[in-house]
C-alpha cells in the first residue's frame, strides 16, 4: 500500500509541475505580447494625443454638439490607432484594414474641424473677429506681393 501512495503522489507532483510548466509559459507568452504592444505604442502616440485631446475638449464642452464632435472625434482617433497598431503586426497589410485607417484619421480630424467651427459660431462676435483677421492677413499678402514686384520692375529697369 506504501508504493502505491508513493506512485499517486509522484503522479499528482509531475501534474502539479507540468500546470507550473503550463502557465509559466503562459505568462511568458503574454509578457512578450506585453512588450510588444509597448513598443508597437511608443510610435503610435500621436493618435493617443489627438484621442487625449478630443475627450479634454469634449469634457470642457459639456452639453453641447462641440461636445458630442469631440467625443466622436476621440473614438475615430482611437479606432485609427487600433488599425495602425494592426497594420503594424502583419507582414502583409490587408487594402480593408488601410482604408479604415485612413478613414477614421480622416474622419477624427475633420470632426475636430466641425467642433472649431461649431465652437467658433457659438462665441458672439467670432464669425467678425475671423472676417477682419483674414483681411489682415489677405491685406498683408497682398503689401509682401506689391513690394516684390516692385522690387522685380527695379530691377529690370
Amino acid at each position: 500500500m506504501g508504493f502505491d501512495l508513493t506512485r499517486q503522489r509522484s503522479t499528482a507532483e509531475r501534474l502539479t509541475e507540468q500546470r507550473a510548466s503550463a502557465v509559466q509559459d503562459a505568462v511568458n507568452r503574454l509578457n512578450q505580447r506585453r512588450v510588444w504592444l509597448r513598443e508597437g505604442l511608443k510610435n503610435h502616440q500621436p493618435f493617443l494625443v489627438l484621442a487625449s485631446l478630443s475627450f479634454v475638449i469634449a469634457a470642457f464642452l459639456r452639453d453641447t454638439a462641440a461636445a458630442g464632435f469631440a467625443a466622436l472625434a476621440a473614438i475615430a482617433f482611437l479606432v485609427a490607432m487600433f488599425f495602425s497598431v494592426s497594420l503594424d503586426s502583419v507582414r502583409t497589410p490587408g487594402l480593408a484594414a488601410i482604408m479604415a485607417f485612413y478613414a477614421s484619421f480622416r474622419y477624427g480630424f475633420f470632426l475636430l474641424t466641425l467642433d472649431a467651427v461649431v465652437i467658433l459660431l457659438s462665441v458672439p462676435g467670432a464669425a467678425l473677429g475671423i472676417i477682419l483677421g483674414g483681411s489682415l492677413v489677405g491685406l498683408a499678402v497682398e503689401v509682401v506681393a506689391l513690394f516684390g514686384l516692385i522690387r522685380r520692375i527695379r530691377r529690370r529697369l
